[in-house]
């Protein structure tokens, strides 16, 4: 076997964009020096990579959901995808200790305190173990309600409905502490690890149902299929952190302060998922399981341009971790790359989704899923828009310490939000989701970026250059119903891909950053 490649362990040796910011213990519980690299830098390095782990399930539904949808039919792929949804609800209801660990591992990584890194991580795996079978026996237990009661299932799928969501069930305390050590690897900046995780678990997803279609359509095969996913997916997050688990103890003592963090963070876990996936739940409710699919099978796909903005906060969550009581300048300069980067990055990919939702629905799922679908996606891709702009500020509060500043507008929302959204889907169905989705993301945007701004305030030139580029792409985006013609779609989609992020670039950019670009391509 050869060598190892010293910068596997260190990601950021060699590296002329990763700096040393003069934080004390500038290196990680084994001795590897931590990246310090700036805004642009730091997220041109990292963010392609989470990028590509949370697209490789976009491209394999573009290839499976077509079969899937002629398999298993409208009902069958319903409640497939509420499947979908519960598996990922409770990925997220972890109490916050997942992204807490995150923070805690980068903390102590930057500032010489990695003895405790071992105990911390066992302590919250042991945890997050206990939590997860709780939660695997609340969905047990929900499981008959859920089926007979809270949706209209069919009362011919009603007993494969309830054995897929028991196989579903059991899989709930594998996936709760998978997300504590995906934490302990996103401190670690183990980016690549986790985006070969994720590709393979992606392509699980979708590939994994299809390949049960030849011999039956029963979901049932499905949910074994996918916990088998699931089990394979967490033993390649403990091989990659077995060197912080091997011969660590518990210390129960460590808890606390994970708990004290986590504590909103779990608010935000519990009630955010709720927020984006209630839409699901209330069409099965009041319309029926099949517009589920017709609602949630296009948006599997436009939603995943979030993964955009969501990738540049992920990359920069430790780093300003890192730097929270040491480094304010940094700070700002963190934040306001997160304020750019995401909307600059996202705004091409949802212009060309919406400008060309009839053509792509009709060629990919045919005719009836893009009559269905088309106004979905575009009012949805606006309110991603949105989305793009506050997923730097919700990261900067949570790694700053203010989890519960979040918290508290979520739960603002949610009162709010649900007597909307079941006004409106009740009375324009889809559509009325769709729309009362988009105008809950756009409030939560708002409080996101008044709050990160009252605790590390942007330049005002630099505020005002944000908002004028937002509200141009916003105007775009509403704009896309008047483009008439093949050849006006082609002219404006041009000008979206290549124009508009390039003039955004050079007008909001920072001199630091452009020299960087030079350099980076030079």
């Amino acid at each position: 076997m050869s060598a190892r490649d010293p910068r596997l362990d260190d990601p950021g040796a060699d590296d002329p964009a990763a700096e040393d910011d003069g934080i004390p213990g500038n290196r990680d519980a084994h001795g590897h020096r931590l990246r310090h690299a700036r805004g642009l830098s730091l997220v041109a390095r990292s963010a392609p990579l989470v990028v590509a782990g949370e697209l490789a399930p976009m491209v394999a539904a573009l290839v499976a959901m077509p079969a899937i949808v002629r398999g298993f039919g409208a009902e069958r792929l319903g409640l497939l995808q509420l499947a979908w949804v519960l598996i990922g609800y409770f990925a997220l209801f972890d109490l916050g200790l997942g992204r807490a660990t995150t923070r805690m591992v980068a903390v102590r990584s930057a500032h010489g305190r990695s003895a405790e890194i071992p105990p911390l991580v066992v302590s919250t795996v042991a945890a997050l173990f206990a939590l997860g079978v709780a939660s695997a026996a609340i969905l047990t237990a929900l499981t008959p309600w859920l089926v007979d009661h809270a949706f209209r299932v069919p009362s011919e799928l009603r007993d494969e409905a309830r054995v897929a969501l028991y196989v579903l069930g059991a899989t709930v305390p594998v996936v709760v502490v998978t997300a504590a050590l995906r934490g302990v690897l996103e401190a670690r900046q183990r980016f690549g690890a986790l985006a070969g995780i994720r590709i393979g678990l992606g392509l699980a997803s979708f590939l994994g149902p299809l390949s049960t279609l030849p011999f039956t359509s029963s979901l049932v095969p499905v949910m074994v299929v996918l916990a088998v996913a699931r089990v394979i997916a967490l033993f390649a997050h403990l091989a990659f952190c077995r060197d912080v688990l091997h011969g660590a103890a518990l210390d129960w003592r460590l808890l606390p302060e994970l708990v004290r963090y986590g504590g909103w963070l779990t608010v935000s876990n519990v009630v955010s998922p709720l927020l984006v996936l209630l839409d699901r739940f209330m069409i099965g409710a009041i319309v029926s399981v099949e517009a589920v699919a017709y609602y949630a099978t296009p948006l599997e796909v436009v939603q995943r341009v979030g993964v955009v903005p969501t990738a540049v906060g992920m990359v920069l969550f430790p780093a300003i971790a890192a730097t929270a009581a040491s480094d304010d300048e940094r700070r700002r300069e963190l934040l306001a790359a997160g304020l750019r980067l995401g909307p600059i990055a996202a705004f091409p990919l949802l212009f060309l989704l919406s400008a060309w939702t009839p053509e792509l629905l009709r060629l990919w799922l045919g005719p009836e899923f893009a009559s269905h679908g088309t106004a979905v996606v575009r009012c949805v891709a606006i309110g991603l828009l949105f989305n793009a702009v506050a997923a730097g500020p919700i990261f900067f509060l949570q790694a700053s310490g203010r989890p519960d500043l979040p918290a508290k507008f979520h739960l603002v929302e949610f009162a709010g939000y649900v007597p909307l959204l079941a006004w409106l889907t009740a009375r324009y169905g889809v559509v009325g989701a769709a729309s009362a989705w988009s105008m809950r993301v756009a409030v939560d945007a708002a409080l996101l970026v008044l709050a990160a701004n009252a605790a590390e305030p942007v330049p005002r030139d630099a505020r005002k250059r944000l908002f004028i580029s937002f509200a141009a792409g916003l105007s775009a985006l509403c704009a896309i119903p008047l483009l008439l013609s093949d050849a006006m779609k082609i002219i404006a989609s041009i000008v979206a891909v290549l124009g508009m992020p390039l003039a955004a670039m050079r007008w909001l950019s920072t001199p630091r950053e452009r020299a960087w670009v030079r350099q980076a391509i030079g």
